[in-house]
């Protein structure tokens, strides 16, 4: 929404802000068409730094920052139609602290993604460059020529061992980008006609802005190297048309004149986008974006930055929990997920929360409005002991996760045993022809194994131990004199496993006659 962003602050000196890059939320560099980056170390606060980096190399047209201490960028000299690669370790240390190299003597440098510290990925349009070092200087990159019908305009890398190039309605994908030009394969995209945008969160989850059927469109893919059959499009309005940055899974921002579309359902398609006005002035435009997960983004106006802090903070708590707990048994948990505003029409985090005990899982939907949602779900435990029940509520594009925590004991589950008697009469010196029979039975059932020792009693007289079998059954039979003539309470006592905790029957009255 327009209200989690800031207004842009001006960047004095700048005349056009090309890119922004935010590898943390304590760091930003964005570049400009004037050889400056510019940094802030508090971007929340507004505060931005401007410093002249390459006056030779007036236009830096594109910024990447692995980690807070590498930062590449791609700069050119329009008249000598060159590209250079400029680089720091401490992207805040100043002039001083940034190097550069020709790279491509030949053509402007026009993409770039470097995933991590050790790969960075380049292209002039017809030819890729890669570097494990990219601060190593112009020797630790190397060029590969791609074939004419194979350009390349945008570059995507969600790791090193994948990086995508696009262009027009073509996917040039490689699983060893710095494998030379033969570890690249090209395929096109169904329907596609002109894709213009592309960024991927992760290996499985890829999404480009494009023309589909005339239109522009989403289109996503889970197996982004997989060919033209793993690439599908999805609704077409409204979508972005000049950017996308994807932080998440959850979470897509697309650039598209003076606002932006965000989505916390990309994989949807475009009826998921809302519009959010970044500026109020219509002759400025978003020229790129950078975010620090999802946590914050910056978006590069013509002169100015915008911060966007799109994450409201939660608070979750556990309002019910079925005690005592036992192995098997339905543990019910109902918890509360709460945003910083409670009151009619204030926003309410939805999505899913996670719950866990010990080897115990469920996943409960929140449902709510004015600030509170709740939900349950009802996990099992397959073993005793004590363990923290961990409620995480996952967060969602407006929300923040928050954690929950409450202990729990978890018992054996509980049995019964049921005893039953051939005969409840019998003749002194005849005791071998009473069967005495004992059925075991856990209260929740999950145990597929009851085999323990079950020992038969009258009254404090031991008459035999058995085993039960794993259905739970057990057998005894008398021997002949065991038992003196007169009246018996019989019972049968099952000694537990370490799941199964022990029981001991009803008593069953036994008469032995004279």
């Amino acid at each position: 929404g327009g209200s989690d962003w800031q207004a842009g602050t001006g960047v004095g000196g700048s005349t056009q802000v090309t890119s922004v890059a935010c590898p943390s939320t304590s760091l930003c560099v964005a570049a400009d068409n004037r050889g400056d980056v510019i940094i802030s170390t508090d971007p929340a606060a507004g505060t931005w730094q401007l410093t002249s980096v390459d006056a030779e190399s007036p236009e830096i047209d594109a910024v990447s920052c692995p980690t807070v201490s590498l930062c590449v960028a791609l700069a050119t000299n329009p008249q000598q139609t060159a590209g250079y690669v400029l680089t720091s370790t401490d992207p805040s240390g100043g002039a001083s602290a940034w190097s550069s190299a020709l790279v491509d003597p030949q053509l402007a440098l026009t993409a770039l993604a470097c995933p991590s510290a050790s790969l960075c990925v380049a292209t002039d349009g017809s030819e890729l460059f890669t570097s494990t070092d990219p601060a190593g200087g112009a020797s630790a990159w190397t060029g590969a020529s791609i074939s004419q019908t194979q350009l390349v305009a945008g570059i995507a890398c969600p790791s090193v061992s994948l990086c995508l190039g696009f262009h027009g309605d073509s996917i040039l994908a490689s699983t060893d980008p710095a494998g030379g030009a033969s570890s690249w394969q090209a395929f096109r995209v169904t329907g596609a006609k002109l894709l213009s945008a592309m960024s991927c969160p992760s290996v499985s989850q890829c999404y480009a802005v494009g023309l589909y059927n005339g239109k522009y469109a989403i289109f996503y893919s889970s197996d982004p190297a997989g060919g033209a059959v793993a690439w599908q499009a999805r609704d077409t309005s409204p979508v972005p048309t000049d950017g996308i940055t994807c932080p998440s899974a959850s979470l897509c921002i697309g650039l598209g004149g003076p606002g932006i579309l965000a989505s916390d359902d990309p994989a949807a398609g475009g009826t998921t986008f809302v519009g959010t006005a970044v500026t109020t002035d219509p002759l400025y435009t978003v020229n790129g974006l950078g975010c620090a997960g999802t946590a914050m983004c910056v978006a590069a106006e013509t002169n100015s930055l915008a911060v966007g802090l799109p994450l409201k903070s939660t608070s979750t708590t556990i309002t019910s929990l079925t005690k005592p707990g036992a192995v098997g048994q339905p543990i019910t948990v109902a918890m509360r997920v709460s945003g910083p505003a409670q009151h009619s029409g204030a926003p309410t985090p939805a999505g899913a929360v996670d719950v866990s005990a010990g080897s115990g899982d469920c996943q409960a939907k929140l449902s709510g409005s004015g600030g509170v949602a709740t939900g349950k779900c009802v996990l099992t435990e397959s073993n005793p002991g004590s363990y923290q029940v961990v409620v995480t509520y996952q967060g969602d594009a407006m929300f923040s996760s928050s954690t929950a925590t409450r202990a729990i004991t978890v018992a054996d589950e509980p049995t019964a045993t049921s005893l039953k008697l051939s005969a409840t009469k019998i003749t002194y010196g005849h005791e071998a022809s009473e069967r005495m029979t004992a059925t075991v039975t856990a209260k929740y059932g999950t145990s597929t194994n009851m085999e323990s020792s079950v020992t038969f009693t009258a009254g404090k007289i031991q008459l035999c131990i058995t085993d039960a079998t794993a259905s739970g059954k057990a057998t005894c039979s008398l021997t002949a004199r065991q038992l003196k003539a007169g009246s018996y309470q019989v019972r049968a006592s099952y000694g537990g496993t370490n799941i199964l905790a022990g029981s001991t029957s009803p008593a069953r009255k036994l008469t032995v006659a004279k």
